[in-house]
């Protein structure tokens, strides 16, 4: 029998909200956990309060599947299965610290261990009450379905743009000279699928250290609402879907967008 992959991820993310409401916007989110043997050191207690809820409802629901989540990396829960959830249990966590409105849930399924094979994804967005979903062929928000239209001019154009680690403040200015708005939210899954629903024309995070966990809900929702995400030189996002490598990304509502974010960066 097919899983419903809607309904499981509102479950476990109703879960989630139950186990971290309390601790949302205090000290008690931020506590260092790293002491245990299977957490990194920088691992806070909401990150993992939020895995453990997913780990024991799968656990609890008998499901044959294999877990690659942020904190713990790869586990097999139950028999080995076709299927693989991947979870960032808490992205944005030190916004929901804070108690800033933008922290999510990121699920996504995929039929195999590559990024091609994914075929759900799921994230939430706990404050704003905000769902967004995609399967193979669709993406919805709210329950509605959606997609990316995006304006064509890099001077009507609001995105996010994300380069500290590696800054190069003359590509900051460059970038600020060229668009309309710049807005952060400190929640990369979130702002994919803002891109997505047309709430932003583009996100451009040239880190370098993204995970598979932190965008592979989010990529899978651009590319099925119509819009176009990639590498900072415009290659397919492809590879692995192992917690080792690490991305950037360019997502824009639309190609004719997407090419000038790359020529803007680029040249």
């Amino acid at each position: 029998m097919d899983i419903n992959w809607k309904l499981t991820c509102d479950g476990l993310t109703d879960y989630i909200w139950a186990s971290i409401k309390e601790i949302v916007g205090t000290e008690e989110a931020a506590i260092k956990i790293g002491d245990l043997d299977k957490y990194k050191k920088d691992t806070k207690k909401i990150d993992i309060l939020a895995e453990d809820v997913v780990i024991n409802y799968l656990k609890k629901e008998k499901m044959d599947i294999s877990l690659l989540s942020e904190e713990i990396g790869e586990i097999q829960i139950g028999s080995k299965s076709k299927y693989k959830l991947i979870l960032d249990p808490i992205d944005g966590s030190t916004n929901a610290i804070k108690g800033l409105p933008f922290f999510s849930t990121s699920i996504a399924i995929a039929k195999g261990n590559k990024i091609e094979d994914l075929i759900f994804g799921y994230v939430r967005n706990y404050l704003p009450h905000e769902i967004f979903y995609v399967n193979q062929n669709s993406a919805f928000f709210n329950d509605k379905k959606c997609g990316s239209f995006s304006c064509n001019s890099l001077n009507k154009a609001l995105i996010s743009f994300y380069s500290y680690g590696n800054v190069n403040y003359e590509l900051i200015r460059k970038v600020i000279r060229k668009i309309n708005k710049m807005r952060l939210f400190g929640a990369v899954s979130v702002e994919l699928c803002y891109v997505g629903s047309n709430k932003l024309d583009g996100i451009i995070d040239l880190r370098g250290d993204l995970k598979i966990t932190d965008i592979a809900a989010g990529i899978l929702f651009v590319i099925n609402s119509k819009g176009v995400v990639t590498d900072r030189i415009g290659n397919e996002i492809s590879g692995k879907l192992e917690l080792g490598e690490k991305y950037s990304i360019v997502a824009a509502g639309n190609r004719d967008i997407h090419n000038k974010f790359l020529k803007m960066i680029n040249s």
